[in-house]
């Protein structure tokens, strides 16, 4: 096992790096995101990435907190990471501890109020519709949709950013023979990293 001396830890770097290569490829901005059911069923969706943190490794993705992600996240904050690039062929199994910022947040309104002015208003628009899973109505959700008096500048109460903080890293490099397998472990403010069998 030995320590990352670096200030971003190689586990970023390669991911940063697969990031730049797949730039042109629209599916390498989305990851798969697994939580658990209060019932303790797996739940998995994909989720489009917002970006790191700014001095951080951690991960944001922007949801509804009508979403069943968010009551399922409530219920535990661990969830996990899975990317995959198809150009390098290397594969991110991040686990992570999630926060969720919202408007309710006044100490994290000014990083809310930043993402939610990211996102176009095709993006926003969701957010003004009905609460996501309930039974489609067809009439009732057109209505929603072309509200005039939606004002885009203020946020939904129901906008939420989702703060994802790595704690351990299970990285898969397939362009080798045997193929690198790394598992990077967060402890003590520091991360250690130690190669496994793939």
């Amino acid at each position: 096992m030995t320590a990352e001396t670096v200030s971003i830890p190689r586990w970023r770097q390669a991911l940063e790096r697969s990031l730049r290569v797949s730039e042109n490829i629209k599916e390498a901005n989305y990851f798969q995101l697994a939580t658990v059911s209060a019932i303790g069923l797996p739940q998995l969706r994909t989720v489009v990435f917002r970006g790191f943190e700014e001095h951080s490794n951690n991960l944001f993705v922007v949801t509804d907190l009508r979403s069943s992600k968010v009551s399922e996240l409530t219920h535990s904050a661990n969830a996990q990471v899975a990317w995959y690039f198809t150009k390098t062929r290397e594969q991110f199994r991040i686990s992570v501890s999630a926060e969720i910022l919202s408007v309710e947040n006044l100490d994290q309104l000014d990083l809310v109020r930043q993402m939610w002015e990211k996102l176009s208003d095709t993006a926003k628009t969701p957010f003004y519709s009905h609460t996501p899973g309930i039974p489609f109505d067809d009439k009732a959700s057109n209505e929603k949709l072309t509200n005039p008096d939606v004002d885009y500048n203020v946020i939904p109460a129901n906008f939420a950013v989702l703060r994802l903080c790595p704690v351990f890293v299970d990285y898969l490099d397939l362009k080798t023979q045997p193929h690198t397998r790394i598992f990077y472990r967060f402890d003590d403010a520091n991360w250690t990293s130690s190669r496994v069998i793939a």
